[in-house]
């Protein structure tokens, strides 16, 4: 009779205590940083960038790369040579187009990535050289949302194209998920 009693405390009990190490598994803040911040740089997404289309041995200026006496400025420092395309390249608004040639001074600033293609462009607006979690919840047994800022130190590039000394922060969502070989991110959005 004693041992059928101990085997059923031990039934009841045993999914208890199972149950409550499930919860055990806590993310702390400074290791959903550093989570964040090995998974971001071995990803290489560490840098805010532009992209821009080859067109023959020019790259597009579209309306939507934004202001053109910013790219004058930067023509004026030496970074690219803004070239006219033809009078069939006019916008609907009547501004004429122009091309980019990035010059020697603006190569520290552009991007090579392994599966690089020769249409495009990616040019360094700035490094990553903070990140920041602001908020992070529980949203299931071993899981956690986080709400993270990546803060971004411009490149002369991006300064002029984006406002000098200017620390753009993008603000994002990170899921964390605990598993047999530790804690694994995945992103919202990709990058």
């Amino acid at each position: 009779m004693r041992s059928l009693i101990l085997i059923v405390i031990l039934f009841i009990f045993t999914p208890i205590f199972f149950a409550t190490d499930s919860y055990t598994q806590e993310l702390t803040r400074e290791e959903a940083v550093k989570i964040l911040t090995e998974s971001l740089k071995n990803e290489k997404i560490t840098d805010l960038t532009r992209y821009y289309k080859r067109d023959g041995m020019l790259y597009t200026l579209n309306p939507e790369n934004n202001d053109l006496n910013k790219y004058k400025a930067l023509e004026e420092k030496g970074f690219i040579l803004l070239k006219p395309l033809t009078d069939l390249n006019i916008t609907n608004e009547g501004e004429k187009r122009y091309g980019i040639i990035f010059t020697e001074k603006s190569e520290p600033y552009m991007i090579k990535k392994d599966d690089e293609t020769k249409d495009k462009a990616l040019v360094s607006l700035g490094k990553a050289e903070k990140f920041e979690i602001t908020e992070i919840k529980p949203v299931a047994p071993k899981e956690y949302k986080a709400e993270f800022l990546i803060g971004y130190r411009l490149t002369p590039i991006g300064e002029i194209l984006l406002g000098k000394r200017m620390v753009f922060e993008k603000k994002d969502d990170a899921f964390f998920e605990h598993r047999d070989d530790g804690w694994k991110i995945k992103f919202k959005t990709s990058f």
